[in-house]
């Protein structure tokens, strides 16, 4: 039965449970970039402190320091059960706690909850006094936590949470008034009038800007502001609740989770009918996530995607609400401009975009291929970042090491799937799972799952693919996980004309989609087009020749404006708006880090070269994220002519790494296949003695002790001390593992 089951105590409200005031919380600011600050959280309890790891949220570092404390108390989340509570211990705490925040002393706290009573007691009419269950269901942990212990899936149906509010409310006909049609609760005994008349000082108006997120009978989103004008004396969710065509703030529903900071560092948060939320809660809460669903589309796609639900409906995105330690209303702007910031922000990619500060320029990669060419957070990073933001528990990563096919088969395997294949020897974009390709020996794999904070499985990536070291398995697997959660957010940041990476589709990309408005000049000096028309430029018939290969870093400097045809000009005036620019970027070539259109072009440039093209159709929420005139960007992008204008100049590019060349050309690597070559020799042979001449570091000889062979005589010679000195160091550490059939091994300088 869900109402006996048990729900445990998220961290926090443990360490708050065991220590109370005596458990002391720091919020520090790391670095502050252009989607906000990072914050990392030091608690100190009686014995000992912990500090976080950095989030993008202070809560998300709370929860984390408070995990890490209960971890070296010996403490699981699972195992504490708030003191044994029964279920129906909890529906008398509830109770007992409605009843406390309807009393004479909660009237007067700094609580979030005693600003909407006394807001409430405010209200005109049979409204006076009476407080939205919304807002009790969203505000007080307190009742959130016993409502758990009644039934878990309260976290994914606030309809049922507000349900078992009204419910145990009606436990108290003698204190509380329960309205059902209204979704609401009063005091039925009057407040004292002495308290009344301390709260009736005069509150001058407020004006602020939110989001109307419009939904029409079609389905078809509309984005635009509106301004909140909260008058003296009316309850800031009266406003929000004409806006939404609703009769009162009883009808609005209140997302508990914040959806994101405004710029001053206010917590936003989503509102829409509660009429219109139910049916697809509970849908929400039937419908299990696993790699092979897809969330089904709602009628309001933005509002769903920031706030976590599926809203069938209008929906408003404001800053607005009563915090804790102060008495009055905090509110602030929600520009269209903060809003799309905030729904880019919350996918994987934008989290890597943000990161990366390119908004248009970068994308998160689709492999991981070395620490030393990677930019920005690492994937593991991200996934972990994610999941505090979406109110999911840490990844869980496991590793395995298994061993993998020999050599000679992948040799084998692989010349039969090139025969097969029609001949294509500069297709370097169709090496996504090069690194993938397993050598001799072992391998790591690794997997990783995602739980709920409910731990309900939400996600179980298990990759089949083995990688030569423990990192590059652990990253590449959080990689896919990222890449499937990208797919669960509607495509607010996709340029729906983004190419795949493969040489056919760029060859595509290049001659359609991109026109080249100025010649790559020859000279290594900065130069200007040489005609702002659009029609100078013509598509480019002729094959695309990549000059820079895979695995080299390029550093870039570049602009991206929304740009209007010169059709469209008015008084000589070029119709053009920056919305991005950088004076050095770093982008690894061919693993997906830079914007597709960019490594089209800049691929075929030689340093110092600059060159300026334009791209259609752009996707408008994108850039209207990174544009800082959002309204005249917007009013730009309405023409049909509309288009996006890259400047791009080339600063310089550092070649791929010796390793990263030999694994692009070679399958599998040189130094694999000459162990490959040596062991089946000696075999053939039975050869008892092997000279290895320019051994260098041994690793020949090194990777031969691994394998059982005649050899009973080892002989390296080389011209090279220290490499001598480190064969020597190597060789000895191998003969000292185990037995060996060898009699003597000898190094010789010369």
């Amino acid at each position: 039965m869900a109402g006996e089951e048990k729900q445990t105590l998220n961290p926090k409200e443990i360490i708050h449970d065991k220590f109370g005031v005596k458990a002391s919380y720091r919020i520090e600011e790391v670095h502050a970039s252009s989607n906000g600050c990072l914050y990392r959280c030091h608690l100190q309890l009686p014995d000992f402190t912990v500090v976080s790891n950095v989030f993008k949220k202070e809560m998300d570092s709370e929860q984390s320091a408070a995990e890490l404390a209960l971890e070296k108390l010996g403490i699981h989340p699972l195992d504490y059960n708030d003191d044994d509570i029964t279920v129906e211990e909890a529906w008398d705490d509830i109770v007992e706690r409605i009843k406390y925040i309807f009393s004479d002393e909660f009237l007067s706290a700094d609580h979030p909850l005693g600003g909407h009573i006394r807001a409430a007691l405010q209200r005109d009419g049979e409204l006076c006094g009476s407080v939205p269950v919304s807002v009790i269901a969203t505000f007080d942990t307190k009742i959130n936590s016993r409502c758990k212990v009644i039934n878990p899936s309260v976290d994914s149906d606030p309809s049922l949470l507000m349900s078992y509010v009204m419910k145990a409310a009606a436990k108290l006909p003698d204190y509380v008034v329960v309205s059902p049609h209204e979704d609401s609760l009063r005091r039925k005994k009057p407040y004292p009038s002495a308290i009344i008349k301390t709260l009736a000082t005069q509150v001058e108006s407020i004006k602020f800007e939110a989001v109307h997120l419009q939904c029409s009978v079609d389905g078809e989103e509309a984005v635009k502001p509106v301004t909140l004008d909260i008058s003296s004396g009316r309850y800031y969710l009266d406003i929000i609740a004409e806006k939404l065509g609703l009769k009162d703030g009883s009808q609005v529903m209140i997302s508990k989770r914040t959806i994101g900071k405004t710029d001053s560092g206010l917590e936003c948060r989503v509102y829409a009918a509660i009429t219109k939320l139910n049916h697809s809660w509970k849908s929400r809460e039937k419908r299990p996530i696993n790699e092979s669903s897809h969330l089904e589309k709602s009628r309001n796609a933005k509002a769903s995607f920031v706030s976590g639900l599926d809203i069938h409906g209008d929906a408003i995105v404001a800053s607005v609400g009563y915090p804790w330690r102060s008495h009055d209303l905090e509110h602030d702007d929600v520009t269209l401009k903060s809003f799309y910031r905030i729904c880019c922000g919350m996918s994987p990619n934008g989290i890597y975009k943000f990161s990366r500060q390119a908004l248009i320029a970068a994308q998160l990669p689709f492999s991981y291929t070395s620490k030393s060419n990677w930019r920005g957070p690492f994937p593991r990073e991200i996934l972990c970042m994610f999941c505090h933001q979406q109110q999911l528990a840490e990844p869980i990563f496991t590793v395995t090491i298994s061993p993998v096919k020999p050599l000679s088969g992948i040799l084998r395997s692989y010349q039969k799937l090139k025969d097969s294949e029609c001949d294509d020897s500069d297709n370097q974009y169709m090496r996504r799972e090069e690194d993938e390709i397993p050598g001799s020996g072992t391998g790591y794999r690794c997997e990783v799952k995602i739980l709920s904070k409910s731990q309900d499985l939400v996600l179980d990536c298990s990759p089949g693919n083995f990688y030569e070291k423990e990192n590059h398995a652990i990253q590449n697997a959080a990689l896919k996980a990222l890449s499937w959660f990208n797919g669960l957010f509607d495509d607010l940041d996709a340029d729906p004309d983004q190419p795949c990476y493969s040489k056919l589709h760029l060859d595509m990309l290049f001659q359609r989609s991109v026109m080249i408005k100025g010649a790559f000049p020859s000279s290594r000096k900065y130069e200007q087009p040489r005609s702002k028309s659009r029609n100078t430029g013509m598509p480019r018939e002729r094959k695309r020749v990549q000059s820079i290969t895979d695995g080299s870093l390029v550093s870039i400097c570049y602009s991206v404006s929304v740009e209007v045809d010169a059709d469209f000009w008015r008084n000589s005036e070029c119709l053009k708006e920056l919305i991005e620019s950088n004076e050095e970027i770093e982008f690894e070539v061919g693993n997906g880090s830079m914007n597709p259109h960019l490594e089209s072009v800049v691929t075929q440039m030689s340093v110092g070269q600059y060159a300026c093209f334009l791209t259609n159709n752009p996707a408008e929420s994108l850039v209207l994220a990174a544009a800082t005139d959002t309204v005249r960007t917007q009013s730009l992008l309405s023409e049909l002519s509309a288009g996006l204008e890259y400047n791009v100049r080339l600063l310089g590019v550092k070649g791929p790494t010796e390793e990263r060349m030999e694994a692009d050309f070679f399958k599998p690597p040189l130094s694999k296949q000459r162990v490959e070559y040596a062991m089946n020799h000696i075999k053939e042979s039975s050869a008892s003695t092997l000279v290895d001449f320019g051994c260098g570091s041994g690793s020949l000889l090194a990777s031969l002790l691994d394998y059982p062979t005649s050899l009973q005589t080892m002989v390296g010679v080389d011209i090279s001390q220290k490499g001598l000195a480190r064969a020597a160091k190597m060789l000895h550490l191998k003969l000292n593992k185990g037995p060996c059939n060898l009699k003597s091994t000898t190094l010789y300088d010369g």
